[in-house]
């Protein structure tokens, strides 16, 4: 009787640990797989203006951080956008107006983290014989007919300088091929047409940032650089963008990935790594002329920071983008004429 009733506890003893070790099993299933998801960082690129990001994930400097990190190709910084208010991507790198899009259509839950690149001044490409310059000069462009894509921070800097000229009243946004003599005549291209639109003889000047080198660089014989002087300059940045909610769960990560493309814009800067650094991008880029990658590189400051010149490239897109284009913004930001960007500017990364 007494040996029945001890294999009787024993065979409870036993079905008890059974039971635990199962559920130890699941719960170690579930929270590997939920550690797995939450350790693999999404991040949208585009191509040009992600240079950093591109080397810190060729020279493993994501892994070196202890971040494991996917970059996930968008066509645009307006498509890097949508994937993350979709939640396609954890994080996505862009620039003002792309960001001023999200909050209008998706609310204001998302936070400007950081930069990399910072591209200083109104800068564009002309013909050699072009009559138009950012000079100061309040009718410098009048009659000009100037490309630009619309959608980018470029053009908000274009439209500061017209401010700043008294040019501004003068500016139409011309379609179907419109022109005026007395005005300064603006026409929207995307980025990849922008070129094009300069060597067909469709438009006077370009503004953007790689494509004037592009032109300027295969073609010196026929075109020029036209940069705005030195007191007309204003700011156009690119960086990472995040909903607060990973910020506040995910502050740690989110450090170490910026610390990784830092360590990527010192790769870029140093001098006797540069042109390793340089090869780089070329591949990833599938460019294939190395003095047009040098000077794409030279073009901007590589860095990661968050200061007052990203804060002024914000105000500038809102002052001169969102409240000049109402028809287009039309939810959250609908109707606004002043707002606080300090509300949406996260410095926790970059102290």
């Amino acid at each position: 009787m007494e040996l029945i009733k001890m294999n009787r506890n024993m065979k409870i003893a036993l079905a008890i640990v059974v039971v635990v070790a199962i559920v130890i099993a699941a719960v170690a299933i579930v929270t590997n797989d939920n550690d797995e998801k939450g350790d693999t960082y999404r991040i949208a690129v585009v191509k040009h203006n992600f240079e950093p990001l591109f080397i810190a994930d060729e020279l493993g400097y994501f892994n070196d951080a202890g971040v494991n990190v996917k970059l996930v190709q968008a066509s645009s910084g307006n498509d890097a956008m949508t994937s993350l208010a979709a939640g396609h991507v954890d994080l996505a790198g862009f620039g003002s107006d792309p960001f001023f899009g999200m909050i209008d259509k998706y609310g204001g839950d998302y936070k400007y983290i950081g930069r990399w690149m910072m591209d200083e001044g109104l800068k564009g490409a002309a013909a050699l014989d072009c009559p138009y310059s950012f000079n100061g000069d309040e009718k410098g462009l009048v009659g000009a007919k100037i490309g630009v894509n619309t959608n980018v921070s470029y053009y908000s800097l274009l439209l500061k300088y017209l401010s700043q000229t008294a040019q501004g009243d003068i500016m139409v946004l011309q379609k179907d091929g419109g022109y005026d003599k007395d005005k300064v005549n603006i026409y929207h291209f995307a980025n990849d047409a922008l070129s094009g639109a300069l060597t067909t003889g469709k438009v006077d000047m370009i503004i953007a940032g790689a494509t004037n080198i592009n032109v300027v660089e295969r073609n010196p014989t026929l075109y020029k650089y036209v940069v705005a002087e030195e007191g007309y300059k204003g700011y156009m940045s690119v960086g990472m963008f995040s909903s607060m909610d990973l910020v506040e769960k995910r502050e740690g990560d989110i450090k170490k990935i910026l610390n990784a493309i830092d360590k990527a814009c010192d790769y870029m800067n140093d001098a006797s790594t540069k042109n390793k650094a340089i090869d780089i991008c070329m591949n990833r880029l599938n460019i294939t002329d190395k003095n047009i990658m040098t000077k794409y590189l030279e073009l901007a400051e590589w860095g990661v920071k968050l200061n007052d010149d990203d804060k002024e490239s914000m105000e500038s897109s809102f002052e001169f983008i969102v409240k000049n284009n109402p028809s287009k913004y039309t939810g959250t930001l609908k109707g606004l004429t002043t707002i606080d960007i300090t509300d949406y500017l996260d410095y926790r990364f970059v102290r």
